[in-house]
Parts: structure tokens; sequence; C-alpha cells
């Protein structure tokens, strides 16, 4: 008797489930407003001015003073692992194209 009252009890909750919880998940998902998803060549062409992407996950900012706002993705620090080190040029160094300009490790 109460394997059977366990069984239809089970029976029920996923009835409940299939029925009325997840109707209104669909419901409330189709009110939601969900942006539309954009090719990153585009996202790309439509950066603020001033900020560049890099592949290696990195990115540049120039500032209204001339300087060089440089950032890196938390996904390429959680693949480094802590202690992270940075390894910066020094003051007045020049870099050449396609040249590091920050090595993590």
């Amino acid at each position: 008797m109460v394997a059977l009252l366990v069984a239809v009890s089970i029976v029920g909750l996923v009835a409940l489930d299939h029925f009325v919880l997840r109707r209104r998940r669909e419901a409330a998902a189709a009110g939601a407003v969900r942006p539309a998803l954009v090719p990153v060549s585009r996202a790309i062409t439509t950066m603020p001015a001033g900020v560049f992407l890099q592949p290696t996950f990195t990115w540049t900012r120039v500032r209204k003073d001339g300087d060089l706002a440089v950032g890196v993705h938390p996904l390429v620090l959680g693949l480094v692992g802590v202690p992270f080190e940075f390894d910066l040029l020094k003051h007045g160094e020049h870099v050449e194209k396609d040249a590091p300009l920050i090595r993590i490790g």
C-alpha cells in the first residue's frame, strides 16, 4: 500500500510539473524580451569609438588623454589560474605591430 501511495505521488507531481508549472514557465518566457543574436562581425563593427577587440580575449580603449587602457577577459585569467602575473613593457618602450604588449603567466 505504501509503495502504491509513493508511486501515485510521484506520478501526480510529474503531471503537475508538466501541465501547470511548465505552462507558466513557457508563458513567462514568451513575454520576456530577449536580445536578438548578432553575428560577431557586426558586433565588432558597432563597437564604441576607440574600443578595439583582439582575438586573444583582450580589449583596448584609447582614453581621452591619448593613453591606452588594456583589459583582459576573466576567462583568460581563469585559465591561467591564481596567482597570475603580468609582464608589462617598461614605461617609454614602443610596441611594433603584432608584437606582444603584455604577457600573462
